[in-house]
């Protein structure tokens, strides 16, 4: 219930007008689909940041990457004897 729109734990939200339901009866539809609806919602969230997260590190990788690179290419222009 605290994932339906307009509920608040703390009473202080709008009341929520419901059929009432038989004992052991389907849960009220619309709710369940707001709830599952919400559940999605926060799943992919959190997908997606774990997602922007690993493209961080992807990007840190390919910096390094290319740091060596340019590291290599400058010393492949300038090579100094053995004594430096």
């Amino acid at each position: 219930m605290k994932r339906v729109d307009n509920f608040q734990a703390s009473g202080s939200g709008e009341p929520l007008f419901l059929s009432l339901r038989k004992p052991g009866g389907e849960f009220w539809p619309h709710i369940k689909q707001q709830d599952e609806n919400k559940r999605k919602m926060e799943q992919v969230k959190g997908e997606l940041k774990q997602t922007e997260a690993r493209l961080q590190e992807v990007d840190a990788m390919e910096e390094s990457i290319m740091e060596y690179q340019r590291q290599k290419e400058l010393r492949e222009q300038s090579p100094q004897d053995e004594n430096g």
